[in-house]
């Protein structure tokens, strides 16, 4: 759930946007623009997501390769490549000095601008019950930048399916 104030630019006060995965389908619950059902890539991203991370599972479907380190910015970094079983692939950049993931970048499809780079970027580590955590999330593509700040994370906290059925 993403909520946005408006009345900072004028606007009329709170909006909030849901996306909503069940595991197999997807809705994005907007009030300006619609409910819709999300498709194509962002589904795809969507089932594609391996919890926590295809990294730690030997049953994940992805190819992955290491590449080459890149260097952005004047700071090398270490490079994954994850294609999937579609074909749709996942650039993963990580910290050399920590091994956290830094970056990934992937192929989203917006109904507003077509097949865009979309890229998400993890900032402010922090430690919550022994696991490493970005408390800030930068999403951005050529559209929009989204900037998610949390200021609380919960382990293993039980959750009703029913958040994950369209409303």
């Amino acid at each position: 759930m993403l909520s946005l104030d408006l009345a900072a630019v004028g606007g009329p006060g709170t909006l909030t946007i849901e996306q909503i995965f069940d595991g197999v389908a997807g809705w994005s619950l907007n009030p300006m623009q619609g409910d819709q059902e999300i498709t194509g890539t962002q589904l795809e991203n969507m089932r594609n997501n391996f919890f926590p991370s295809p990294f730690l599972s030997k049953d994940s479907p992805d190819k992955l390769e290491l590449l080459p380190r890149e260097t952005v910015e004047g700071k090398q970094w270490i490079v994954m490549k994850i294609t999937r079983p579609s074909g749709n692939i996942v650039t993963i950049y990580f910290d050399p000095a920590t091994y956290l993931v830094a970056r990934t970048v992937t192929a989203v499809d917006n109904p507003m601008g077509g097949t865009m780079q979309q890229s998400s970027e993890s900032q402010d580590y922090r430690t919550v019950d022994g696991i490493k955590v970005p408390f800030t999330i930068i999403n951005a593509n050529e559209l929009q930048t989204l900037t998610i700040k949390l200021s609380k994370v919960e382990q293993n906290v039980a959750i009703d399916d029913a958040m994950f059925k369209k409303k």
